[in-house]
């Protein structure tokens, strides 16, 4: 998700995705193909500054 958009489009996505119900989001690098260690934590990084943005700590992200 992370070299492929915008951070205030991720946290536009997980805001959406909360208010239709979604509980869970998997952050594992196997997905973009091929991984690359230079996007490692990017993801983590935006749902990081989604959660201190949004102070939803107790979403039920986790």
């Amino acid at each position: 998700m992370a070299d492929k958009i915008p951070r205030l489009d991720g946290h536009q996505q997980i805001d959406y995705a909360l208010e239709r119900g979604v509980n869970f989001i998997d952050t594992a690098e196997m997905y973009p193909v091929p991984a690359e260690a230079t996007r490692y934590g990017n993801t983590e990084r935006i749902i990081g500054s989604w959660i201190k943005k949004s102070n939803k700590r107790d979403s039920p992200l986790y």
